[in-house]
């Protein structure tokens, strides 16, 4: 599928989707309308955030979506300052803190490329398969402009 092609089907396709990730977010977390912007969080694992621990180097699917520009310039939880131009940023779900920790490298692959980010924040309210990326992050995985998009997610390095 040309890129043409693929921006010409991708509306209907945005918005099964966004409706799919937020039917996910609301089984997934405990009444939160919207997904919460990335922010500094404790690492624990509560009882109610738990998922089945995933073996490293395993595939899954999930979906990305990006920060907003409405960030640059605040910190990450790990540490560091949000860019939007910064490729290599992720923010992850309370679920998965114990297996990406900070500094965690994974591959994510979406419909127009692949790219490996590093685990710089975390996203209190993303589903354990929902990750956040930069815009240009989002742009490389996804496609312009930044929108949410089926991904593979693997694990291929820990601090």
């Amino acid at each position: 599928m040309t890129a043409l092609e693929y921006l010409a089907d991708s509306g209907a396709e945005q918005q099964e989707l966004e409706a799919e990730v937020a039917t996910a977010t609301a089984t997934a977390t405990e009444a939160v309308a919207t997904p919460a912007p990335p922010t500094r969080t404790p690492e624990p694992v509560t009882q109610s955030q738990s998922v089945p621990i995933v073996a490293a180097g395993a595939l899954l699917t999930g979906h990305a979506t990006s920060y907003g520009a409405s960030y640059n310039g605040h910190a990450m939880g790990c540490g560091g300052v949000y860019s939007s131009n910064d490729i290599t940023i992720l923010a992850v779900s309370p679920a998965r803190y114990r297996e990406w920790p900070c500094g965690a490298r994974l591959q994510v692959c979406g419909p127009v490329g692949c790219i490996v980010v590093t685990r710089q924040d975390a996203c209190p309210g993303c589903y354990a398969n929902l990750v956040d990326l930069s815009e240009a992050g989002n742009a490389a995985v996804c496609g312009s402009p930044p929108h949410t998009c089926r991904v593979t997610l693997q694990l291929v390095g820990t601090p």
